[in-house]
């Protein structure tokens, strides 16, 4: 439990919101759900004109400012990225 605890860098795979392709990324447990959106927009893997949400395949969303490690992500899990409806 320790270990899982201290581990800093975790191997996970995004979703793609779009074509549904897997991206392995290696990241640090203490980003944010809003620093690793940024991220895979800057790197040119998503359209920065969508604003978008992260979800634990078969667990729950993760608030903006919401580290993986807060969100219990754990090495090899599969994270959905959501584009954002919110009706106006």
């Amino acid at each position: 439990m320790k270990d899982k605890m201290m581990k800093r860098i975790i191997n996970v795979f995004f979703s793609h919101p779009i074509d549904g392709r897997s991206l392995h990324v290696e990241l640090d447990a203490f980003m944010t759900s809003k620093e690793a959106i940024s991220e895979l927009v800057s790197a040119g893997v998503m359209p920065s004109e969508t604003s978008y949400i992260l979800a634990v395949k078969g667990g729950k969303r993760l608030e903006q400012e919401e580290t993986f490690q807060q969100a219990n992500v754990e090495e090899g899990d599969i994270i959905r990225i959501l584009i954002c409806t919110e009706a106006g």
